[in-house]
């Protein structure tokens, strides 16, 4: 038999826990297929298909619990390959460096791209993660009736410091595995920017590290420029 410890997830982040009334309003708003055999176990969603492991949720079905209330848009959550993840708690230094990020890339860029700070994009049926920094193309028709996707992107950023590990290997993969071609972490931990491109499979054939003596420009984004030193809070 399977041994599935309750909570943790498959990228070792902590799972949201439902109630025993959210997952009975799932079932009420058609989340779950008829033949499923699922049950709630310590506030998480487990399918007793063969083996018994983690329900995984599609994107769809994430929208869709928020559209009904089940998940408030407030939650600090994420979809990463199916599961629902609690996010980090944001500190005072994250909060001030993606503060810089919106203002100096707003400042240089202005209304030719469009800036997304901390909201979601789909990238694969069951992955809808929120970067801290997203820049977008400017869309033909509104991001409000087009979904944005990874084609749109042209920089993701991430702010990491309690999340460094996770945001290098889990998030990695799966933003060069979606083609995005350019991944930033902002590594508050080391002080310094990693700088990730030319995505192939799920990873980046590019690696570099910017110091803050140094100043940075995005391949997609050649008017933009970033001193390094200026970001690091």
């Amino acid at each position: 038999m399977t041994t599935i410890l309750i909570g943790q997830s498959a990228t070792q982040q902590p799972l949201r826990r439902f109630t025993v009334a959210e997952y009975q309003r799932m079932d009420e708003f058609g989340i779950f297929h008829p033949e499923e055999r699922v049950e709630l176990i310590e506030g998480v969603i487990i399918d007793h298909s063969n083996p018994p492991n983690y329900r995984l949720f599609t994107v769809d079905e994430f929208e869709r619990m928020v559209e009904v209330g089940i998940l408030r848009e407030d939650e600090r959550i994420e979809l990463i390959r199916g599961e629902i993840v609690r996010m980090a708690p944001i500190g005072k230094r994250h909060n001030e460096c993606v503060d810089l990020l919106n203002e100096i890339i707003g400042e240089q860029l202005r209304k030719t791209v469009r800036l997304r700070i901390q909201g979601s994009i789909s990238l694969q049926q069951r992955v809808q993660p929120q970067p801290d920094v997203l820049v977008l193309r400017r869309p033909a028709e509104s991001y409000g009736t087009v979904a944005a996707t990874a084609a749109d992107v042209l920089l993701l950023i991430e702010v990491s410091d309690r999340t460094l590990d996770y945001d290098r290997t889990v998030k990695r993969s799966l933003y060069a595995q979606a083609g995005i071609p350019e991944y930033w972490i902002v590594n508050l931990n080391d002080n310094r920017v990693e700088i990730y491109s030319q995505p192939i499979g799920s990873t980046y054939q590019q690696a570099r590290i910017a110091t803050p003596s140094e100043s940075i420009t995005p391949a997609l984004l050649p008017d933009l420029t970033l001193q390094v030193a200026d970001i690091i809070a």
